[in-house]
């Protein structure tokens, strides 16, 4: 049976998801990656029974040490081992926008958005997930201080 499907965008251009994408394949979890980028638009929904995994990374990292990379000009050496970890080459990748969009996968799946950055999640982003996973690359940590001042 198929555990992971991984897909990638080539061409150096950012992808404009504005419709329903699917995975007729029961249980299997589906990766994007495009490294120049992703919006997902108002109309844009999900139709996956596995967990979907979106990126802008340049290539994906397998369990067994292979690479899937994210443009045709690197070489990738495909295995059955599952997706382990994503892999940026940039100090800057572009980001991920979800517009409005209804973004949904089935309860206990994990829906993942990794990129340089993601904004406007809009009032019907719906995320109705048992867990989601947000990560922007490279880290940003930013801390506030507040002091309060009591008489």
């Amino acid at each position: 049976s198929i555990a992971n499907i991984l897909s990638r965008v080539t061409g150096g251009e950012p992808s404009a998801i504005d419709g329903l994408l699917r995975s007729t394949i029961p249980g299997a979890n589906l990766f994007l990656l495009n490294p120049a980028g992703v919006l997902f638009g108002p109309n844009a929904s999900l139709d996956v029974s596995g967990s979907f995994h979106v990126s802008t990374a340049d290539y994906l990292r397998l369990a067994d040490g292979g690479i899937f990379q994210a443009t045709l000009a690197q070489g990738s050496v495909l295995t059955a081992a599952p997706p382990a970890a994503f892999g940026f080459l940039s100090g800057n990748p572009a980001g991920i926008a979800i517009q409005g969009s209804r973004l949904e996968v089935p309860h206990g799946k994990t829906l993942s958005v990794v990129g340089g950055g993601y904004h406007d999640w809009g009032a019907r982003s719906g995320l109705r997930v048992a867990r989601l996973l947000l990560q922007v690359w490279p880290p940003r940590v930013r801390s506030r201080s507040m002091s309060r001042n009591s008489t």
